[in-house]
C-alpha cells in the first residue's frame, strides 16, 4: 500500500528486516506503520522471498497463464471467509467473486462510482453511511470483533453488492489489489468483471504465498502478540481494535505526536486516517518506549 508518503520523514533506509528499518548510519527504527498494513508479516518474509526467487529464476516475469493466479484467488476467498459467514446472516447467499487488478488505480477506476474507505477509522455515522451507499470497504485481518458488530447491526441497511478490498500482505506497489464481492440475492447474477488484469506470474506466486502465510497466522491458536503488548490499550489518543491503534487525534495534534515518536525512532502512519499496528514481534522495550511518548503527550494535552 505504498504511495501515501508514509515513510517520507525518514532518512534514507538501507535495510529492512522484520519490523525494523535501518538507515545508513545503522540506526534502527521500529515500524508501526507497516506500509499501511501490507507489511504486517514483516518487510522480509522468507517464504515470499523463496517463492519470488524460484519463479523469477524460471523467467516467469510476464503474465503467463499458470496455477498461481487461481491459487491466489482461492487464498483471498479463504482469507475473507469470516466476512462471508457474517454477511451470510444478512442475506448474502450467492457465491462470492474475487477479481484482481494490477494496482489500486485500476481497482478504483473500475469502481469509479464508489469510494474506498477504511471503516475502522470512521465514526459510527460515517461508517453506516459508507456501507449503505455501497462504498468499497478496506478489510484488515485480526479485527473480527469489529466486523461482527458492524455487519451484525440489524438496523444497518445493507447494499445489494457488498464489496470488500482486503489488505494484501505484500509491501510495496507491485502486488495486485483484490475486490471481494458478495451479492445479497442468490438469483441475482454475479458481477461480470470481464477479463482479468494481466498479473506477472512471479508476482502472482509470491502474493499467493504471502496470503497463505497470513492465513496460517490468522488460524494460529493462542495469543499472537506478547502479553506486554496488551498494555497498549485504548487511551485518549487512540482506540485499539485487535493490533490496530485507531487515532482520536486531529491532524495537527497527530502531526506533533508522530514527530515525537520519530525522535524515539518509532515510525507511525502519515496521517490519523491510517491506524498504527502493533507488530507480532514487538519487544517490551519498544512497546514501553511508545507508551512513554503517549504518557508525555497525554500530559501536555
Amino acid at each position: 500500500m505504498s504511495g501515501d508518503l508514509g515513510y517520507d520523514a525518514l532518512p534514507p533506509i538501507r535495510r529492512a528486516r522484520g519490523y525494523r528499518l535501518y538507515d545508513a548510519e545503522g540506526r534502527r527504527f521500529f515500524d508501526m506503520y507497516l506500509d499501511g498494513g501490507s507489511a504486517i508479516l514483516g518487510h522480509r518474509p522468507e517464504h515470499m522471498l523463496r517463492s519470488l526467487k524460484s519463479s523469477a529464476a524460471k523467467g516467469l516475469w510476464a503474465a503467463f497463464p499458470g496455477k498461481d493466479l487461481p491459487r491466489l484467488k482461492k487464498a483471498i476467498a479463504r482469507l475473507c471467509v469470516p466476512i462471508s459467514g457474517m454477511a451470510g446472516k444478512r442475506g448474502y447467499k450467492a457465491p462470492p467473486s474475487v477479481h484482481l487488478f494490477r494496482n489500486r488505480e485500476r481497482l478504483l477506476a473500475f469502481c469509479a462510482s464508489a469510494k474506498l474507505v477504511d471503516p475502522m477509522t470512521l465514526s459510527v455515522a460515517e461508517c453506516r453511511s459508507a456501507v449503505e451507499r455501497g462504498a468499497l470497504l478496506l478489510w484488515r485481518p485480526f479485527a473480527s470483533d469489529f466486523w461482527e458488530r458492524l455487519l451484525g447491526d440489524e438496523s444497518l441497511e445493507m447494499p445489494e453488492d457488498l464489496r470488500i478490498v482486503p489488505v494484501i500482505p505484500v509491501p510495496g506497489d507491485f502486488a495486485p489489489w483484490a475486490l471481494f464481492s458478495l451479492r445479497r440475492i442468490e438469483e441475482t447474477p454475479s458481477c461480470d468483471y470481464g477479463n482479468e488484469d494481466p498479473i506477472s506470474a512471479s508476482v502472482a506466486a509470491l502474493t499467493a504465498t504471502a496470503v497463505h502465510d497470513l492465513l496460517r497466522k490468522v488460524e494460529e491458536p493462542g495469543p499472537l502478540w506478547p502479553s506486554f503488548a496488551e498494555e497498549a490499550v485504548s487511551s485518549l489518543l487512540w482506540k485499539r481494535i485487535g493490533p490496530y491503534l485507531v487515532w482520536k487525534l486531529d491532524r495537527d495534534s497527530y502531526a506533533l505526536f508522530r514527530a515525537s515518536a520519530l525522535k524515539r525512532r518509532i515510525v507511525l502512519p502519515p496521517s490519523p486516517d491510517v491506524p498504527a499496528i502493533i507488530p507480532f514481534s514487538a519487544t517490551e522495550g519498544e512497546v514501553q518506549s511508545f507508551l512513554r511518548i503517549e504518557e508525555e503527550f497525554h500530559g501536555n494535552l
